[in-house]
């Protein structure tokens, strides 16, 4: 009970400081030196990756005035994704959670000013960045993967889904959890051989317990690819979050059949009904069910998923949007209003 008390002090403090809570749990001691000692060779510009380490901008300013610097941020409603204290009790996380996504906004809206640009995803994050910082300059760049050599479908697991996410993230958590609580019993007593597997860093306790009656939660593994390559289904219940989900475009490109959601499939480019299954959750299982049922659809879906990812890799635009978003960036500009040195042209040294 102490350390429950001591905690909720400490957390307070830093949301009445207006310190989102997130940024304070990620912080590393060290970051200081590790930023001056990459400073030595001399970038012709620098990407934060992740509006969560965007508190570092002030600090690669001051150590390499002059040299662009490019927010990537793929999390653009991070702040929406939960509550910062999961597992709390809502009279205690309520009130705190007001105050840390204020928190939040601030340092969001910040943290893409600061920047010379920033880099999203997808319009839709393109738009709300720049209702929150409308001075701001956004490029949208599309996220792309690597086509695998899976096996066709036919050779999967028969009956085998399968759910990927790094657990640290809320939003993988909340949707694990639907799945393996509300998806994945339908499923199984339809087909009793069927078998769940959760994969993934960080799983903490709340997935560690999803556990048992046909669920594997395996923790983080060497590489996703055995997993995607010899599962039947992916199958991803999402329901919060924004940007395209990498897992669904990783899924797409190894040929495994998606069943997703309309915030799942957001961004990939994808045909509902051609390239993956677009459901609600209330109908997912059902779904899910007809697939394992039908190889031969299941097989047509996983293939249409992988040429699309195919043609994306082939055609070279997420390449060239990449290259002219970047050579913007490098490009002289104006003073910034804000007071930030402008960006420098590549090749000039400061």
């Amino acid at each position: 009970m102490r350390l429950l008390a001591d905690r909720v002090r400490r957390v307070w403090a830093l949301v009445l400081r207006g310190r989102p809570l997130l940024i304070h749990e990620l912080d590393w001691p060290q970051r200081a030196d590790d930023i001056r000692r990459a400073a030595r060779s001399h970038p012709d510009l620098v990407l934060v990756e992740h509006v969560l380490v965007a508190g570092s901008i002030d600090l690669v300013r001051s150590v390499l005035p002059g040299v662009p610097i490019v927010l990537s941020e793929h999390d653009v409603d991070l702040h929406r994704t939960g509550s910062p204290l999961p597992g709390w009790s809502s009279r205690l996380s309520a009130p705190l959670a007001r105050l840390d996504r204020r928190a939040w906004l601030r340092h969001e809206r910040r943290a893409v000013r600061s920047a010379d640009v920033a880099f999203v995803p997808t319009a839709a994050d393109r738009d709300a960045l720049l209702g929150l910082a409308p001075d701001a300059s956004v490029q949208v760049v599309p996220f792309g993967v690597g086509v695998s050599g899976c096996a066709p479908s036919a050779d999967r697991d028969p009956a085998t889904l399968l759910y990927i996410g790094a657990f640290d993230h809320v939003p993988n958590v909340d949707a694990a959890t639907r799945l393996a609580q509300r998806v994945f019993p339908r499923v199984r007593a339809a087909i009793p051989d069927a078998r769940l597997l959760i994969v993934g860093r960080d799983p903490g306790m709340q997935v560690a317990h999803l556990a048992g009656s046909g669920v594997t939660v395996t923790g983080e593994v060497a590489s996703v690819t055995d997993a995607l390559c010899s599962s039947t289904l992916f199958v991803a219940p999402i329901s919060r979050g924004a940007g395209t989900r990498v897992k669904i475009l990783e899924a797409l490109a190894h040929g495994i059949p998606v069943v997703t959601t309309t915030t799942g499939a957001a961004g990939t480019g994808a045909v509902p009904g051609r390239d993956l299954l677009v459901v609600d959750e209330a109908d997912m299982a059902a779904e899910v069910i007809d697939l394992l049922r039908d190889p031969e659809r299941a097989a047509s879906l996983g293939a249409s998923g992988r040429q699309l990812a195919t043609d994306a890799a082939a055609d070279g635009t997420r390449t060239s949007v990449l290259r002219s978003a970047i050579a913007s960036a490098l490009a002289p500009r104006p003073a910034r209003t804000d007071g930030a040195p402008k960006a420098r042209s590549a090749g000039e040294r400061p």
